[in-house]
């Protein structure tokens, strides 16, 4: 149970947060609120101002209440008045001829429209658990995006500060002392908050900003009076609240042929919204160090939108600097946003004489502040992070944004990074492992005679694991490198006279992601490519829809198929393994001979016939092997050995092939390796004691020499010789098993 002492420090601390970000949040959607309703709609800035804290209000209630993570603080963004503050303006630009209540009524339908439209779409986006998916918007886009919204917002803070008046006529003198001390305010802020991170630097300047405001025009002016009446401040506003509910009288007032004129940058609100969303919880999480669920925050925020769009509130969403207050204070408590939602309220319904006399300088300021923030972080700080290409495609998005709009920015940053990306992936690699059978061998463990012509003959397959996903870039160059190896083979074999030339391409498709129609056309050129070389083309861990794509012209079968297909990387070399010894055998007499050694009665004749001591008891070598060792023939399908089980022998194999495979607890049999004649089976668990890692099974009857563990003690106290040949065996086997496994790590590691 916690400590009475520690749950009132954390009250306080929850109280003191809620009101730094509720004070924060209000003098923000006031400029906000002057960001939008400018120039011509500046008469209805205190309709607006209250249209924005409602919206903030039933934002944060809805977040605040409902979010995954406790210390959520929600309400209309920067990114998104500003963009909406383009609309408004093209709104009034419009609507010229119409009186100033159509047009007011006409910005604020676009509002509801855009904030209901961008609700449903994140509601949607939650529901069916898209969320992540919006991360994969390429990172110089968003970037780009940000340093739009930071030029928007810094000419908007600048327009609020000079009341709308554009250009050249803001060097007049006059206007001059109206947004230059604001930009230098800006600019200090900017400083501070780079400089230290304590999360009071930005209420305690606002504070200071206006102090010093007050002192200065006092001291040249007069007063309060004099100030509205200049129009250095946001009011006056109406006695008492600023609550303000767009009636459906006041909508039917609207032009909404003039709002679907403007569906371009209201769209753009839509887009950006769950990308920023996103990226504000991703933001969050590492603060905080708590785990969001994303799909989550878009079902509370896509409701708060709606709710708060039938106020005509702009879109919001979670506020990042805010929302990581509570945590610099050391709590994570919903109190914090009740809080502030207390202070936004009492504002909204009581207190509009207190923004009434908030200066539209430090309001312009703080536009200006996150405005140059936004530029500062993606046009300075991202050249010390970024590639150039990626840092170039930012200022690109962000000129594109200056001349055009927010969305075809937008649209031309995803484009160019689309070419980018293609273009990077094309030129990677989509061989992960050029690899043959000189240091790659299937799960047949093969006799040593056929294994020293696999090893002999190795070269000739040649064994490429693809990787990623094959397009026509990748495809045409993976076809370029065949053709060069082909070549290049072609070129030694003329220069060494040798047989060792490719027969066989094997493609490992098991890394692969998939394949698009024009990636087949590629793989049809390889194939006519092998044909004209006499190569089998070998497909492996082709999936069923990449099957799908290659079948026309290069999986169909012929009388002679040239083209194989196999389930697996192991299937298709132990194939082509096959076809190397048979043609091999088929040819050299060597072989044959060579052959006879496979069986251990052979070795061990040898082995004790080439000895000059004398045979215990005037043995043949057959006897001593039978002495110590038990012949036993196995039926096919029978287990002599089973995972789990201790092992007390070690197999050898006379002839046959022995299965060894895994089972899974659904019953399910994962083959592992297969062993032929000459090979050992048991020696690893007779040496170190381990029990068998896997069931050993006869696929056709076999026969075996076992050898127990007692007995091969026994044997190395009555028949030394014999123990030391046997020992000799195994370690040829282990060692031939290592140097494989050598082969095989050297070649993945290149």
């Amino acid at each position: 149970m916690p400590r009475p002492d520690s749950v009132v420090k954390e009250i306080l601390a929850s109280i003191s947060a809620g009101l730094v970000v509720g004070v924060t949040a209000t003098f923000l959607q006031a400029s906000f609120a002057a960001l939008i309703f400018a120039g011509q709609l500046s008469e209805y800035l205190s309709q607006g101002t209250g249209i924005l804290l409602l919206g903030a209000l039933i934002m944060g209630i809805t977040v605040t209440l409902t979010s995954s993570y406790a210390g959520s603080i929600a309400m209309p963004q920067d990114s998104t008045s500003a963009i909406m503050a383009v609309v408004a303006a093209a709104i009034v630009s419009s609507m010229a001829m119409s009186t100033p209540s159509q047009t007011f009524a006409t910005v604020v339908a676009a509002m509801i429209f855009s904030t209901m439209c961008t609700g449903l779409f994140l509601t949607i986006l939650g529901k069916f658990n898209l969320g992540r998916l919006v991360r994969y918007m390429p990172f110089p886009v968003v970037g780009g995006f940000l340093a739009g919204t930071g030029w928007l917002l810094s000419t908007g803070g600048i327009s609020v500060m000079a009341d709308g008046l554009p250009g050249l006529e803001l060097l007049d003198n006059h206007m001059l002392v109206r947004w230059v001390p604001g930009f230098l305010f800006a600019v200090m802020l900017l400083l501070l908050t780079r400089w230290y991170s304590h999360f009071l630097i930005m209420p305690l300047m606002l504070a200071a900003g206006i102090a010093v405001f007050y002192v200065f025009y006092f001291f040249i002016n007069g007063d309060i009076q004099s100030a509205q009446a200049n129009d250095w401040l946001l009011g006056p506003f109406p006695k008492g609240g600023l609550a303000y509910i767009p009636t459906m009288s006041a909508l039917q007032h609207a032009d909404w042929t003039v709002v679907f004129s403007n569906i371009v940058n209201l769209a753009t609100i839509a887009i950006i919204a769950p990308i920023s969303l996103l990226l504000n919880t991703s933001g969050l999480e590492i603060s905080s160090r708590s785990d969001i669920e994303p799909n989550r925050e878009l079902n509370t925020v896509g409701v708060a939108n709606i709710a708060a769009g039938l106020a005509g509130s702009p879109v919001g969403y979670h506020f990042l600097s805010l929302s990581t207050l509570g945590p610099r204070l050391g709590v994570t408590s919903r109190m914090t946003g009740l809080v502030s939602i207390a202070v936004i309220a009492s504002v909204l319904l009581f207190s509009a004489d207190l923004l009434a006399i908030f200066p539209k300088m430090i309001a312009g300021a703080s536009l200006l502040f996150l405005g140059l923030a936004f530029l500062t972080e993606w046009l300075y700080d991202a050249w010390f992070k970024l590639s150039r290409v990626d840092y170039l495609l930012v200022w690109l998005i962000l000129i594109t944004i200056i001349m055009f709009g927010m969305l075809p920015g937008v649209i031309v940053g995803t484009l160019i990074s689309a070419l980018v990306f293609i273009y990077s992936y094309a030129t990677t690699n989509a061989i992960r492992h050029t690899l043959s059978r000189k240091n790659f061998q299937s799960y047949v463990m093969r006799p040593p005679a056929h294994e020293n012509i696999l090893q002999q003959q190795g070269s000739s397959l040649a064994i490429f694991k693809l990787q990623g996903f094959l397009f026509f870039g990748t495809a045409h160059k993976l076809t370029e490198q065949v053709k060069q190896k082909l070549q290049s083979n072609s070129q030694k074999d003329s220069r060494n006279n040798s047989r060792n030339n490719i027969q066989f391409l094997l493609l490992d498709f098991r890394l692969v992601t998939g394949i698009d129609s024009s990636a087949s056309l590629s793989f049809l050129r390889l194939k006519q490519v092998t044909d004209k070389a006499n190569v089998v083309l070998i497909f492996t861990n082709v999936s069923t829809a990449d099957q799908h794509q290659l079948r026309d012209g290069i999986l169909d079968s012929d009388s002679e198929p040239r083209t194989l297909l196999f389930n697996d990387l192991d299937q298709g070399v132990a194939w082509a393994e096959e076809q190397l010894i048979s043609f091999a055998e088929n040819t050299t007499d060597e072989i044959n001979a060579a052959e006879q050694t496979d069986s251990f009665t052979e070795y061990f004749e040898n082995a004790l016939t080439q000895s000059n001591s004398t045979a215990p008891s005037g043995k043949l070598p057959m006897d001593r092997m039978l002495t110590f060792m038990e012949k036993i023939q196995v039926p096919a399908g029978a287990v002599f050995l089973k995972e789990g089980d201790p092992v007390e022998r070690i197999y050898f194999i006379e002839a046959g092939r022995i299965v060894i495979y895994t089972e899974h607890p659904d019953g399910h049999k994962q083959q592992l390796r297969v062993q032929q004649k000459g090979t050992v089976i048991g020696e690893i668990g007779i040496y170190s004691g381990q029990r068998a890692t896997a069931t050993a099974a006869a696929e056709v009857p076999a026969t075996l020499y076992a050898l127990s563990k007692s007995n091969f003690h026994l044997m190395e106290i009555q028949d030394p010789e014999l123990a030391i040949a046997t020992h000799r065996l195994i370690a040829n086997v282990m060692g031939r098993k290592l140097t494989q496994a050598n082969y095989a790590i050297v070649a993945l590691q290149k």
